[in-house]
């Protein structure tokens, strides 16, 4: 029965990336800072509701309809499975533990700012979603957590090359490398 459902959630990846757009009006803005939840809130709309649709086209039974909101907690960013949001926070009011974090894992306070931005208002809003689709269709399996960051993963970096985001894409992927070029080896030689 897994097994079905997994392929269901992979065909609703397939999905996402063969919807290819050159440049979605849907995505207009994200990748970047936010300075006030409304502006967030507003850029992010009409990519959530794309992505919803997507789903919907696919699979209209359950109708799949998550939300977005901006409201900073520690978590930074998740999927709220009990109201169906996404809920995602502003740099500017992240604690300044959570500034440092990103500060010493960058080169400079600019871009650990730049940092944020383009996975924290781009690339986890649609991960985000992807654990939507996971609590929708009942596919999480607590024994196979990593497996499901991996998959969500996969439908984020889909649905956001379908739009036309490779670009903001390149940019996550260089933020990683230097993220993971600097963290301690756990197993050091």
């Amino acid at each position: 029965m897994k097994s079905a459902i997994l392929f269901s959630l992979l065909t609703v990846t397939c999905f996402l990336y063969s919807n290819a757009q050159s440049v979605s009006p849907a995505t207009d803005g994200l990748f970047r800072l936010y300075s006030d939840s409304a502006s967030l809130t507003r850029d992010a709309a009409p990519m959530v509701a794309d992505f919803n649709n997507r789903v919907n086209r696919i699979r209209p039974e359950p109708d799949f309809n998550v939300g977005f909101i901006v409201y900073t907690t520690p978590a930074m960013v998740y999927y709220a499975p009990k109201s169906k949001n996404v809920v995602t926070s502003l740099y500017h009011e992240l604690t300044d533990d959570h500034k440092a974090f990103f500060n010493t894992y960058s080169d400079n306070e600019e871009d650990a700012r730049l940092f944020f931005a383009v996975f924290f208002n781009g690339f986890y809003i649609a991960h985000e979603l992807g654990h939507g689709l996971v609590a929708a269709y009942s596919l999480s399996d607590p024994e196979a957590m990593y497996r499901e960051e991996y998959d969500v993963n996969m439908i984020a970096m889909n649905y956001w090359n379908s739009v036309g985001k490779a670009d903001e894409l390149e940019k996550c992927y260089k933020f990683a490398k230097a993220f993971l070029a600097k963290v301690p080896d756990p197993v050091p030689q």
